[in-house]
């Protein structure tokens, strides 16, 4: 006899998910997703396959210069290339990127004032570097949105310290496009800190995708949704007695992985995890 906590069991979620749980014998699941195209990366060369076009840094920074470099490197998450920004004990309260105008995204339609976009990247950060400063601005590897004076941006980079020299995929709170994003940049690279870093597919992509989730069985008593770091998304609660089919639907976070899970009476769970 299955008994839920008093806490509810854990949640999790779905895109056009349908899952059939036999009534005897080990379960047989059958997963189908249905969703929208692969949102589209508004950052051309973001994986740097095509070296630093259409990225910008002072000569200083792109060249190897005594303490300090940015450079393109063949260490990457995938693909040939990816960045890589080094500054050296003694140099930490400088900050070392490259930059992308983002104004050709608003004339062009493709980023609209208002909207929620997202940003994310893979990073491979050394031991030595740090994080102070929070989740938003100070020291570490980040990507931030700037205007074109540099001295307003979006409240949610990408930040990371150390991620113990081991690719990692880095991502900000959704974000509301600013009226001032007509005349802004995509900052990459490595702040107030001593160490290096390698940054890799760079993305800017709509923040949230819709889903629709179907799931089948003799008879359910619970679905739930996890996201990556193990927290319940969604949560069903006990269904009703009798429950064969349950369906859903959700907005889920673009950058995100999520854990789709089903319990039948017969205490089995059908998981798939997405995407």
């Amino acid at each position: 006899m299955f008994g839920f906590p008093s806490s509810g069991w854990k949640g999790f979620f779905f895109l056009v998910a349908s899952c059939s749980l036999l009534a005897a014998g080990e379960p047989i699941i059958d997963v189908t997703i249905n969703s929208t195209s692969p949102l589209e990366n508004l950052i051309i060369n973001g994986g740097f396959e095509d070296g630093l076009t259409g990225w910008h840094g002072s000569p200083n920074q792109t060249e190897k210069d005594g303490n300090l470099m940015i450079s393109l490197s063949d260490d990457a998450f995938q693909g040939k290339h990816s960045l890589h920004v080094r500054i050296d004990p003694g140099e930490q309260c400088e900050t070392r990127n490259i930059w992308k105008d983002l104004s050709c995204l608003i004339a062009s339609g493709k980023m609209n004032a208002g909207a929620q976009y997202l940003l994310s990247c893979w990073v491979k950060a050394g031991k030595k570097a740090s994080d102070i400063g929070g989740i938003y601005w100070g020291a570490g590897v980040a990507l931030g949105i700037w205007n074109s004076t540099w001295k307003e941006s979006i409240q949610s980079n990408a930040k990371t310290g150390s991620t113990g020299e081991k690719w990692v995929k880095i991502a900000g709170a959704p974000f509301e496009c600013p009226k001032w994003a007509k005349a802004s940049q995509l900052s990459a690279g490595l702040s107030y800190t001593a160490g290096e870093a390698w940054i890799d597919e760079i993305e800017l992509t709509e923040a949230f995708t819709p889903i629709s989730m179907r799931i089948r069985g003799s008879e359910l008593l619970q679905v739930i949704m996890d996201d990556e770091k193990g927290l319940t998304f969604f949560n069903s609660g006990k269904l009703p007695k009798g429950t064969k089919e349950f369906s859903k639907d959700l907005r889920i976070q673009s950058s995100g992985r999520y854990t789709i899970k089903a319990l039948d009476k017969n205490g089995r769970i059908a998981i798939k995890t997405i995407p």
